[in-house]
């Protein structure tokens, strides 16, 4: 895989998982989310 594709993947996903918290948390006042990667996981 190439670099390009990686970070357009990482990107998609990012944007799919803040549309998909942004419906599911609407009333609660969701502002967004900041994912982060890290030696143990993603955060």
């Amino acid at each position: 895989m190439s670099t390009r594709t990686h970070f357009i993947r990482s990107a998609i996903q990012r944007v799919e998982i803040d549309e998909f918290l942004s419906k599911e948390l609407r009333k609660a006042g969701y502002a967004g989310v900041d994912l982060q990667k890290t030696a143990l996981g993603t955060t």
